[in-house]
């Protein structure tokens, strides 16, 4: 008897299950390439051989899913990165101001690595290491920047020398967070360095870093408000004294209602 061809929707199923196959063995390959970085503390440990003997995987099918370590990493910087990016450009969207974005997107990397902090040593030695982030985190940090150099508050017009100042500082306050010594006024203190280095005024930067880490965003606000956020950019461009005003009461209030 002949058997009946194949129908298209089959076709398509088959594909689809053969993609779905393939995408969770690319993710178990991610996921094994993060714990070796993480057990090592380096990107040194990670070599293709390293990652097959890990994962119990053959020559070729580790290329069969990439070419090579450096394809890895682009991975394995797209798996670190890219969710969290997501849920940062959902809330700041609309948030034309440079400072608030970046400093916003940097804080939240930040608390992201206080939650896990073997994700934050992972991020900030593919960025230390093989200067690696998503590409999707490079074109929203393009645009952050574009945003700060639009309204004169970035000066530094040198995008390598941008990258280098953000990366760098974002990347040792991780590692700072992984040995458990960054705290509050620290997480403060680097976000304004970094804003100033760009060329952001004093009172202004101080003033949000203050309000977004120490009054406004505490463990009980909700951090994918977009209307605070909003809020926040707004004061900030209207009367940064007061803002910062603000925060410090609101942040010695709370102290005191800790107490």
């Amino acid at each position: 008897l002949r058997s009946k061809p194949m129908s298209r929707i089959d076709l398509k199923r088959r594909a689809e299950i053969g993609a779905e196959r393939r995408k969770k063995r690319q993710a178990a390959f991610i996921d094994t390439a993060m714990a070796l970085i993480a057990e090592a503390g380096s990107l040194h440990a990670l070599t293709p051989e390293a990652l097959m003997k890990r994962a119990g995987a053959s020559r070729g099918t580790f290329y069969n899913y990439f070419d090579g370590i450096d394809d890895v990493l682009e991975h394995v910087a797209a798996h670190v990165m890219n969710d969290l990016n997501q849920s940062i450009l959902a809330t700041y969207a609309g948030v034309e101001s440079g400072p608030v974005r970046l400093a916003y997107s940097i804080s939240q990397f930040f608390s992201r690595a206080e939650k896990d902090p073997a994700w934050g040593l992972c991020l900030s030695k593919l960025i230390l290491e093989a200067g690696k982030i998503s590409a999707e985190s490079r074109e929203y940090f393009a645009i952050d920047i574009e945003f700060g150099r639009a309204d004169g508050t970035f000066t530094v017009t040198d995008d390598e020398v941008v990258r280098n100042l953000v990366g760098g500082i974002a990347a040792m306050g991780l590692i700072s967070i992984h040995r458990g010594v960054f705290d509050a006024d620290r997480k403060r203190q680097t976000l304004i360095s970094m804003l100033l280095a760009l060329g952001s005024s004093g009172a202004a930067t101080d003033a949000f870093a203050h309000a977004l880490l120490e009054a406004h965003w505490r463990d009980d606000a909700d951090l994918s408000d977009s209307a605070l956020l909003l809020r926040l950019a707004g004061d900030v461009c209207e009367d940064p004294v007061a803002l910062l005003a603000r925060g410090a009461s609101a942040a010695l209030q709370a102290e005191s209602e800790a107490q």
